[in-house]
């Protein structure tokens, strides 16, 4: 269909157009990707633009007041001339000043007054439903931090790795905070592993768009599903490259799903899953991909045993590792 027109794209960024007119929007973002992608960068941008408005009006209303204040100072000093008059007309000016720092500081204290929901996983995954339906997996020893209800844009915060599944809502942005990396949806799903330190934070897109920052501002991209985007800290680089992005979240319900994946990458999610180094022999295939699932079971050899019986694969269990090989035969 037709790209709606400017006049109904500016409505429904103010929030004012009809329902047929939403009912327009909706059709034209489920056409295709890049029109979901377009109006979300739509979003962003007027999102930046209504912020900067209000702060530039706020600092205008402030500096209005201020002025008032030191005009109505200099004035009551020059008609008063004694030291008790000075003393008390610099009381009522500290007294006014007071007053209005008052004044900024009432919607701080008003957003402190939201009630926040802190949960973290001990030592496994658990997962938990968002005031708007979304579900998150959290992987062991994660916290996550919401309000208790989201007021306009969706927000929360991440120490940790979790597995998002978020509800679309094209009116509120789903936006994920990190240590490196700040993370923006409408609806998809995605695992995002925030760090601290030196290690590599990532976020891995199964379904849908995302919109990847870097919290200090140098770096936006934004994914497709199958695309991970990671971030050295060290380096300060962000790089984007093609993955098996399921496989990045196969411990939040032990399924291991693997598509087009080769045996090192299949190898690679086993590591995670149970916490061994798994070795690959040369004489296996890199470029032989395989797609499929597999439960994950208490034991890495019954794995195993089940996921030889359709891969060309064979392995053996020794001090601790795993070695696999090519099949023989």
């Amino acid at each position: 269909m037709t790209k709606p027109s400017d006049d109904i794209l500016s409505r429904y960024l103010a929030s004012q157009c009809s329902d047929s007119e939403l009912a327009e929007i909706k059709e034209w973002i489920s056409e295709s990707p890049e029109n979901a992608r377009e109006l979300f960068e739509l979003e962003h941008a007027d999102d930046i633009a209504r912020d900067t408005i209000a702060c530039e009006k706020e600092d205008e209303r402030r500096s209005r007041a201020l002025s008032r204040l030191r005009q109505r100072i200099t004035t009551d000093v020059a008609i008063r001339k004694s030291r008790r008059r000075k003393i008390w007309l610099w009381s009522a000016a500290a007294a006014a000043i007071v007053a209005v720092l008052i004044t900024v500081a009432l919607p701080l204290t008003r957003a402190q007054q939201i009630h926040m929901v802190k949960i973290t996983a001990a030592a496994s995954p658990i997962e938990t439903t968002l005031p708007d339906g979304s579900k998150v997996w959290l992987n062991k020893y994660t916290t996550i931090e919401y309000p208790e209800e989201f007021a306009g844009n969706r927000s929360v915060t991440l120490h940790g790795e979790a597995y998002f599944e978020v509800q679309r809502d094209t009116l509120h942005p789903f936006t994920v905070d990190g240590e490196y990396l700040d993370v923006s949806v409408l609806g998809t799903k995605f695992t995002f592993r925030s760090t601290q330190g030196d290690a590599f934070s990532f976020v891995s897109l199964v379904e849908g768009s995302v919109k990847v920052n870097e919290t200090n501002g140098d770096g936006c991209v934004v994914l497709k599903p199958g695309q991970k985007a990671t971030y050295d800290p060290k380096g300060h680089l962000l790089t984007v490259n093609d993955s098996e992005t399921p496989l990045d979240a196969v411990w939040h319900d032990n399924n291991i799903p693997f598509r087009n994946a080769t045996i090192r990458q299949i190898a690679s999610a086993l590591e995670q899953l149970y916490g061994m180094k798994v070795h690959v022999n040369s004489n296996v295939s890199s470029n032989a991909t395989y797609s499929g699932a597999a439960m994950k079971y208490d034991s890495i050899d019954t794995t195993l045993n089940i996921l030889s019986n359709t891969l060309p694969i064979e392995y053996t269990i020794a001090n601790g590792e795993v070695w696999i090989s090519a099949k023989k035969g």
